[in-house]
């Protein structure tokens, strides 16, 4: 039976994941910063060749797991729908969208209720202001909504 679609997945995939966990802090290999969401894992390493190490350490866990990893670019990072931005010893977050993202969500002149219209854009002004960590992001978000000028910074 596959378990893509079934609501029991995430709660699967979570379990699994503190398995591994347990399993590399048996072992000592657990780096000193990793924090977990279901399959996504962001954790802080010396270098280069040490976050290689630990790749190769996990992939060798479980023959049907393969894991993958992305490097800070300019001293941004995308993780789990948001950039965390490296702003001198701070971090900064903002909503994160991928290049291929279109920004269409729902056409207004759909024919959805309007109640749903309204929901979304809630939505999606809850989802900014809750990923970014201050007014300016804020800001620079939902001005950069309309014009297509998220994109190009990326």
């Amino acid at each position: 039976m596959d378990a893509m679609g079934s609501p029991l997945k995430p709660l699967m995939a979570n379990a699994f994941v503190c398995h591994i966990e347990e399993k590399l802090e048996n072992q000592n290999k657990m780096p000193v910063f990793c924090k977990c969401y279901v399959n996504d894992t962001l954790s802080k390493m010396p270098d280069v060749s040490s976050a290689s190490e630990f790749l190769l350490t996990l992939n060798e866990i479980h023959p049907s797991v393969s894991f993958t990893m992305e490097l800070k670019d300019n001293g941004k990072l995308p993780f789990l729908g948001m950039v965390i931005i490296r702003n001198g010893p701070l971090l900064d977050t903002k909503v994160y969208m991928k290049l291929t993202d279109t920004g269409l969500l729902l056409h207004y002149q759909s024919h959805v209720d309007v109640r749903y219209k309204h929901s979304l854009l809630k939505t999606m002004l809850n989802r900014t202001f809750k990923l970014s960590s201050n007014w300016q992001l804020f800001h620079q978000e939902c001005e950069c909504r309309g014009k297509g000028c998220c994109y190009s910074s990326w």
